[in-house]
């Protein structure tokens, strides 16, 4: 089995949701299946023994994900230190793969950027602006699938 790679901020992230799951959604599920129980209710039961069953199994696997995990610290001031999701792209192998980072990123841009220009309906942005907008958000998957015929 591959060790998992995480920088030092994800092994926090980790370990704050372990915390989160132990001390807030697991005592919430107990509270929410106590009422279940009160009442009766064998719908409920189920559903929430589910969720229940799915918390207690999520610890011990977070927990060994932290026990087997090669924790990374990207050198300060390369690009690695700052870049969003370095964690998921060490996972899936393609640290060297700088366009498919590339065209992951501008995947990102453009939803933010839809959602962006979405709103803009609802400002009293001039339309030339909007429109401005609309270009850099319908540009974006033209430039991926031009990007794509680079990748590795």
């Amino acid at each position: 089995m591959s060790k998992t790679i995480l920088t030092e901020e994800g092994f926090r992230k980790i370990q704050k949701e372990i915390d989160h799951i132990k001390t807030i959604r697991i005592p919430d599920i107990e509270k929410r299946l106590e009422v279940a129980e009160q009442v009766g209710d064998e719908e409920a039961i189920k559903s929430i023994n589910e969720e229940l069953n799915f918390y207690t199994q999520r610890i011990p696997y977070l927990e060994n994900m932290q026990a087997t995990a090669k924790v990374v610290k990207p050198e300060f001031g390369t690009y690695a230190a700052h870049q969003p999701n370095y964690e998921g792209f060490a996972k899936l192998g393609v640290l060297d793969d700088y366009v498919y980072q590339s065209l992951s990123h501008m995947g990102n841009a453009s939803h933010l950027m839809s959602w962006a220009f979405t709103v803009l309906d609802h400002t009293d942005v001039p339309k030339e602006l909007r429109e401005e907008v609309r270009q850099v958000v319908a540009a974006i998957p033209k430039l991926q699938e031009q990007l794509r015929a680079y990748r590795k």
